[in-house]
């Protein structure tokens, strides 16, 4: 088996754990791996997001500075850039330098090195950091809005490039930085039945989870069980129940 091989059998066994939700096993199985294949920048990268999935910044950190740029490409090295900002954030909340840091390497990248995917890919988790940083007015509402609208626009770039991980993710953000509750709520459970049509059950089982709290708000609550079309019916419920279950047990 080439080299080339044991790391796309690595990735595709991270990103499976992390995709129905099983942050832990893939915490297991990424400190398993030899160290040259958790050193490739793909594999190193879904082994950071599998950290942080499951609550661990520190070791994201560690997991992602344990890539080898030598054997990045371009699109790559600004995802991998991106990623070690955004985690600036959680790992010290220093939000300011988060976008310092992610506008410079994109000031500094080779747009015509980086494939349309890639360059999408990248700015999904800058934009993710945009909107971070508006909520903090570490930058103004208006870039914050410019950048959550950018999100469905990267979104089809995504999927038409079949990373649908990506792309059911940037919708995610996308819905959950509605300002109307309504239309959030909303958002959120038409994303989650397209997430369960592409077999993706934990951006399903988040996206549901997340409306589900947006109903049970005070000032949300009269507004919800008022709108028919979002009227949360027994069904919901059982989707919700049996989607929790499946992904996190």
């Amino acid at each position: 088996m080439s080299n080339n091989q044991t790391y796309k059998i690595a990735h595709d066994n991270l990103r499976a754990f992390i995709r129905r939700g099983a942050y832990r096993e893939a915490a297991e199985f990424a400190e398993g791996l030899p160290v040259e294949t958790r050193s490739h920048p793909l594999v190193a990268l879904e082994s950071s997001r599998g950290f942080l999935k499951q609550g661990h910044p520190i070791n994201a950190e560690r997991a992602l500075s344990l890539a080898d740029l030598s054997q990045a490409t371009s699109g790559q090295r600004l995802i991998i850039a991106l990623e070690t900002a955004a985690l600036q954030i959680y790992r010290s909340v220093a939000i300011r330098e988060a976008v310092r840091d992610a506008k410079a390497a994109f000031a500094n990248a080779d747009a015509a090195a980086i494939s349309p995917a890639d360059w999408a890919e990248a700015e999904r988790v800058k934009v993710r950091i945009l909107l971070t940083a508006v909520t903090y007015h570490e930058i103004s509402s208006e870039e914050g809005q410019q950048a959550r609208e950018r999100l469905l626009e990267i979104s089809k770039i995504l999927m038409a490039d079949e990373r649908i991980d990506e792309a059911l993710a940037a919708r995610l953000t996308y819905a959950e930085k509605l300002d109307d509750p309504m239309t959030r709520i909303d958002a959120l459970l038409k994303l989650a039945q397209v997430a369960l049509e592409h077999n993706r059950p934990n951006i399903a089982a988040e996206s549901q989870l997340n409306a589900a709290d947006q109903m049970i708000l005070p000032e949300n609550r009269v507004n919800v069980l008022a709108r028919r079309s979002i009227k949360p019916q027994r069904s919901t419920v059982r989707a919700i129940t049996f989607t929790v279950q499946s992904t996190y047990h």
